[in-house]
């Protein structure tokens, strides 16, 4: 259980520990992962999109095995990535899904969107980033 009286900090450069970030309210982490940014003062068209899905890849990541992106951000790392550009890593392969399900009916016949994402993540490496996100 996390106590109110610690003061928790964000870092992409270093996991959460999974059962406190998971036991977090979702803006509380939405609010640290801003509040790194800002602090950073990396220039952001919107810190709070921008925080909101690093908040969703470090829930999956704090979900372990039960997603495929704990793995996918330790290979990334393992082939040259710090841990902050793993999670854009992943960020781009989320937001490409989320935008099918958005703008198009790709998935509106049956197709399984959570398996195609989980199958890109499965297979994201750090070239694959670069050569479709740039680097």
């Amino acid at each position: 259980m996390i106590r109110r009286n610690k003061k928790y900090s964000y870092n992409p450069l270093k996991a959460p520990k999974p059962k406190e970030w998971l036991a977090m309210d979702e803006d509380k982490r939405i609010a640290l992962i801003e509040a790194y940014h800002i602090k950073d003062r990396i220039p952001l068209e919107s810190v709070k999109a921008h925080a909101s899905l690093h908040a969703i890849i470090e829930n999956q990541a704090a979900l372990g095995v039960q997603m495929p992106v704990k793995a996918a951000i330790k290979r990334l790392m393992y082939q040259g990535a710090d841990r902050h550009e793993a999670i854009h890593a992943v960020v781009n392969v989320f937001i490409k899904y989320f935008w099918d399900v958005m703008k198009t009916d790709k998935y509106q016949d049956g197709k399984d969107m959570n398996r195609d994402y989980e199958n890109e993540v499965r297979n994201l490496t750090l070239q694959k980033y670069y050569d479709e996100f740039g680097e």
